[in-house]
């Protein structure tokens, strides 16, 4: 498994209203995010469900910010960080840490995650990607996401997500 942080590249909220997530992020520099909504097929604490979520994305130097508006579903690994009396609310919700290689480099960290017998919250994935989320709120305050991108996955994601160089 690759070192804690090793790969290090995201860092995500989770929010109960995206565009105003947005216009919050506007005041640190980030004057655009790409939105896109997905439905995802995954497995939340071993349970299999479709998570609908609405997200956005934007790049300061190396490091991508993603905003996550959970939407329905099987979606309570990002509700339970937001107030349940509905109040406007950015909350930390994980670091990701991206995993280089081929498939098959994915398939082999994937595996060395499970026989360190870390806690998964959610496990999901489509063509070109693959993500784990190990569960270390306990020890760290937050998730960590391990995920994979295929090389076209890689190459679209440069060509839609906006990019700042962190200066005004």
């Amino acid at each position: 498994m690759l070192p804690f942080l090793a790969g290090f590249d995201q860092i995500a909220y989770v929010t109960n209203d995206l565009e105003r997530a947005c216009t919050t992020f506007g005041d640190y520099g980030i004057p655009r995010f790409h939105i896109v909504e997905r439905d995802l097929d995954v497995a939340v604490r071993s349970q299999r469900g479709t998570m609908r979520l609405k997200l956005g994305f934007a790049a300061i130097g190396a490091v991508e910010v993603e905003l996550i508006e959970p939407r329905g579903g099987q979606i309570e690994i990002y509700t339970e960080a937001l107030p349940s009396d509905g109040r406007f609310a950015i909350a930390l919700h994980h670091l990701r840490v991206r995993v280089s290689g081929t498939r098959a480099d994915w398939e082999r960290n994937r595996a060395e995650i499970a026989a360190a017998s870390l806690p998964i919250a959610l496990e999901g994935g489509r063509e070109g990607v693959g993500f784990v989320y190990v569960d270390d709120r306990a020890r760290l305050g937050h998730y960590t996401e391990y995920v994979w991108f295929s090389a076209a996955e890689s190459a679209r994601r440069t060509e839609v997500i906006p990019r700042y160089d962190g200066n005004r």
